[in-house]
């Protein structure tokens, strides 16, 4: 399949530049859209730090959300081609509490990194991790194991709707693995609460508003 993606508010998306795919992580530079904050520069952003008592304290804004339009090119059985609209729903934070979640997203990946390392599986898990490679390399890994298997079964999946429906409680319980503990810290536990019970703005909504 190909697609197009269609918004019908494009400035309050974040740049197409702003994630490049074929590098192993984001990429920190200064992201210019609407938001309730006003942007962070590049510097800003890169030298952004916050304590864990002032992330246990911090009141995070709204997201703002807006349903996406992504255009797909599919073919039928008997072969004729045309498109399908697949709505997605989009929502994203304001600049500050990206470059907190950011900040605090690089603190959590270094525990993620020693409990994988502790359970043997750094050469079995690709998802979510920075230092191993790109997408493209990644991909190409897997071929050739496959290749050099020979006779094996590989198995590939979309789950629907993951992050959407992934199970709080057990959310709660793989963070307090990663972190060796048995109650997670106030600022461990205020970024769980955030991402898991947000509240969020339309922008179609607010754009009528103002």
């Amino acid at each position: 399949m190909i697609g197009r993606t269609e918004s019908l508010v494009p400035e309050c998306v974040p740049e197409e530049d702003e994630f490049d795919p074929l590098a192993d992580e984001f990429i920190s530079k200064q992201r210019r859209y609407v938001h309730f904050d006003l942007p962070l520069s590049e510097a800003e952003r890169q030298n952004f730090s916050i304590s864990r008592a002032e992330l246990a304290r911090r009141s995070f804004w709204p997201l703002l959300g807006f349903v996406q339009g992504d255009r797909r090119l599919k073919i039928r059985e008997d072969g004729t081609k045309f498109f399908e609209i697949k709505p997605r729903e989009i929502k994203f934070g304001s600049h500050g509490d990206a470059a907190a979640l950011e900040y605090y997203g690089r603190l959590l990946s270094r525990e993620y990194e020693a409990l994988l390392q502790e359970k043997g599986l750094t050469s079995s898990v690709l998802a979510y991790r920075s230092g191993i490679g790109n997408n493209i390399d990644q991909a190409q890994s897997i071929f050739e194991e496959i290749k050099a298997r020979g006779d094996c079964i590989a198995i590939a999946m979309d789950v629907s709707k993951f992050f959407d429906r992934i199970d709080h409680k057990g959310l709660l319980e793989a963070l307090k693995q990663v972190l060796h503990v048995d109650r997670l810290p106030d600022a461990d536990f205020h970024v769980y609460r955030t991402m898991t019970k947000f509240a969020w703005v339309d922008t179609q909504e607010l754009k009528r508003k103002l």
